[in-house]
């Protein structure tokens, strides 16, 4: 597949903690930010000739174990572009193809992080995978949205990305040999003390609201899997 990449310059460095997969003891938190990023902007990616995309990270019902019940309350990512792109942050749940179950559009700031609180109240229900992503509409062709980090990527889980609207998801770097992981995080909360699942907005209804978010441009559309380029 044809590839299309700007290596750009490191922008910004995330004072949050990484959460460490590896660790077999882990103390019970109050908040944290989950993330597979190095904090750190490296580069941008996009799909071929604009168009729209989802990018997402994915945690698995065994990592999330420890965070059952807590309060999805922010997203975290680093757009690269600015107008006349469109930014939503997505959340979705369950095994590939995920279950899509919000869209919220946001104003961004390009070219620097930009904290999100998640408006719609969501609760992390440990017993199905989690998946938050960003929806990029409308960037011009030959620009690079979608912020990354230096990698090594996190293969199948920080480095995730869809150009179906959701029914197909691949890998950065098992499907294009891109090392990287998305510049994307979501902060979680037990402040609430409350205990739910994501159940706000399911189903058939969810992926109409998704759709009635679209910007539809018959120059715009779908293009085939995302094209991303070596320098």
């Amino acid at each position: 597949m044809i590839m299309a990449l700007a290596i750009l310059a490191s922008l910004a460095m995330s004072s949050c903690k990484k959460l460490d997969f590896t660790k077999t003891e882990i103390e019970e938190p109050t908040n944290e930010w989950l993330h597979y990023d190095n904090g750190t902007n490296y580069t941008g990616i996009s799909a071929n000739l604009g168009g729209d995309f989802d990018i997402a990270v994915r945690f698995s019902t065994s990592q999330i174990a420890i965070y059952d019940g807590f309060l999805i309350s922010q997203v975290k990512f680093y757009p690269l572009v600015g107008y006349p792109a469109i930014y939503s942050i997505t959340l979705w749940e369950g095994s590939e193809p995920p279950e899509f179950l919000y869209a919220q559009p946001v104003s961004v700031v390009s070219g620097t992080w930009n904290e999100v609180t998640v408006e719609d109240v969501y609760y992390v229900d440990a017993s199905k995978d989690l998946w938050v992503g960003v929806w990029i509409q409308d960037y011009p062709s030959g620009t690079y949205p979608a912020g990354c980090d230096a990698g090594p990527a996190i293969a199948g889980k920080g480095d995730l990305y869809s150009n179906d609207d959701g029914a197909s998801w691949y890998s950065l770097y098992t499907t294009d040999g891109l090392n990287y992981n998305w510049n994307l995080q979501v902060y979680l909360t037990n402040l609430l003390g409350q205990k739910a699942i994501l159940d706000n907005v399911k189903g058939s209804s969810a992926k109409d609201e998704k759709n009635s978010l679209k910007n539809t441009h018959p120059d715009k559309a779908h293009d085939g899997m995302i094209s991303l380029n070596k320098p």
